[in-house]
């Protein structure tokens, strides 16, 4: 009986210890701060009206529970139950300190053993879709030079606007169809 309370017991400290190692913890917290320093930031009205519109688009395609509200400074999906793996989501837009708007998403489940997907790879990924439909004039875009069209779905072009290639990329890895991308582009 003594042998199968010490087993017991060290069984407990095991799962109390945790799995992970300072490695994991330390890239997980890399994560987070580039997700935090990666968060779009929107100067001019048109940016953030793209922007905007990219976040809603995002949060129908990837949130696992449907939109419950959306106004011009908050989309929300509806919350998933108490043990859910589905992915819920809130965005916001808060007036950055200087100028323009930091567009910001909240995304988990409930569930404390994790998700269908990586909160914070998602996280990660919303960032850089809302990026690439704001545009290259964001402030915290790294400036890049266009690559040069290969064939005629390369570049969208309407009124002298236009998406290069990295970005019609961008919006196809995000499961766009074609005539949101154009629809975008022209904006």
């Amino acid at each position: 009986m003594k042998s199968i309370a010490i087993v017991m017991a060290l069984v407990c400290i095991v799962f109390i210890s945790g799995c992970a190692t300072p490695e994991q913890i330390q890239a997980r917290q890399d994560g987070i701060n580039q997700f935090r320093s990666t968060r779009p930031h929107c100067l001019s009205d048109e940016q953030c009206r793209r922007a905007w519109s990219g976040a809603q688009v995002w949060v129908s395609q990837n949130c696992g529970m449907k939109i419950q509200l959306a106004t011009d400074s908050i989309i929300e999906t509806y919350a998933a139950r108490y043990g859910d793996l589905t992915l819920q989501c809130r965005v916001t837009k808060v007036p950055a300190l200087g100028n323009g708007y930091i567009v910001n998403l909240d995304i988990g489940c409930q569930n404390y053993l994790g998700c269908t997907s990586d909160p914070l790879m998602k996280g990660l990924e919303f960032n850089q879709y809302v990026e690439g439909v704001m545009g290259e004039a964001s402030s915290s875009s790294v400036a890049s030079k266009p690559e040069p069209a290969a064939n005629q779905d390369s570049e969208i072009q309407s009124d002298d606007k236009r998406c290069n290639t990295v970005q019609i990329k961008r919006m196809r890895e995000a499961n766009l169809t074609p005539e949101q991308i154009t629809d975008i582009c022209r904006k």
